[in-house]
């Protein structure tokens, strides 16, 4: 990955471990990583709800800084998203349940009770005037109960399927920062939409029901097991704040590695996003992302 490498060390019965090796790591920050797989661990068995858990911790080592986890066999779920029918399987809807309860248990147990206000709200003040709507919405938008600390990469690719059904996250919450939880939702749900959309073979108009009907399943799961429900017109606005930057930047990065046959398609995205927030209505407000131009 960008940040750390992976060695399988497989034993004869195809099980083993995993050494994850980061690539800028210090022993401090081996010991950070180890301590949060353990605490998602022990967070996630620990609740009757959740059927989703994380591989095994052994430890980690100084030389080089790295941790060792237990091997899991199976699936990324992102590649079960990424072909047709894999998508439409029970199995698939299921997993996406589990890491709807699996955030929402993290954002109520890493609620944060006092955070810098003005920072967070100035922080959506810069992606608002990237995606030029007003930053109005957001300054006066309340975040208490609302911000947590980050999950940072908690996607469809940390996810892993076995063939018996059992479902595992891969990877720790990797940010110390904290953000309001539309944050990790929305990264969660615009990678599904991503996966979704790299399938060639299927027809858009199925993809479009079926990216409908799992963001429904993982918002209900969500919604159980959360600081609260996500479906005010509040909430869905800050959700298309999210994602219509996270769709300007991965743009912007496409252009700066001269990918350019993929930036109509992710400006497209954005553009679409920022539409859908527009027109969303607010009911403190009549428009919660009124346009600057």
């Amino acid at each position: 990955s960008r940040t750390s490498t992976l060695y399988h060390l497989a034993a004869e019965d195809g099980s083993g471990v995993v050494l994850k090796v980061g690539k800028a790591w210090t022993t401090a920050k081996a010991k950070e990583v180890y301590e949060d797989l353990r605490a998602l661990g022990d967070l996630l068995n620990n609740d009757p709800r959740l059927r989703i858990g994380v591989p095994r911790v052994f430890g980690f080592l100084d030389d080089p800084p790295s941790v060792c986890v237990s091997y899991v066999p199976g699936e990324d779920l992102s590649r079960k998203l990424s072909r047709r029918p894999s998508y439409l399987s029970s199995e698939v809807a299921d997993a996406i349940e589990q890491c709807g309860y699996a955030l929402g248990v993290f954002h109520s147990d890493g609620f944060v009770e006092s955070f810098d206000t003005e920072e967070l709200q100035a922080r959506l003040v810069k992606m608002a005037r990237r995606i030029l709507v007003s930053s109005d919405f957001v300054k006066s938008f309340d975040l208490t109960g609302l911000v947590s600390r980050r999950y940072g990469d908690f996607a469809p690719y940390n996810v892993r399927i076995t063939e018996e059904g059992g479902i595992y996250v891969l990877d720790q919450p990797s940010a110390r920062a904290v953000a309001p939880i539309h944050r990790d939702v929305s990264y969660f749900l615009y990678r599904i939409e991503r996966r979704l959309h790299q399938c060639e073979e299927a027809d858009p108009a199925e993809l479009k029901q079926v990216q409908r009907r799992l963001q429904q399943i993982f918002l209900r799961a969500y919604a159980e097991t959360g600081p609260r429900p996500l479906d005010s017109p509040d909430d869905e606005a800050l959700m298309a704040l999210y994602t219509s930057h996270k769709n300007l930047r991965t743009a912007r990065k496409r252009l700066q590695q001269r990918r350019y046959s993929d930036v109509p398609r992710f400006v497209a995205m954005a553009r679409r996003e920022r539409k859908r927030a527009l027109r969303i209505p607010s009911s403190a407000r009549r428009q919660a992302f009124p346009g600057r131009s």
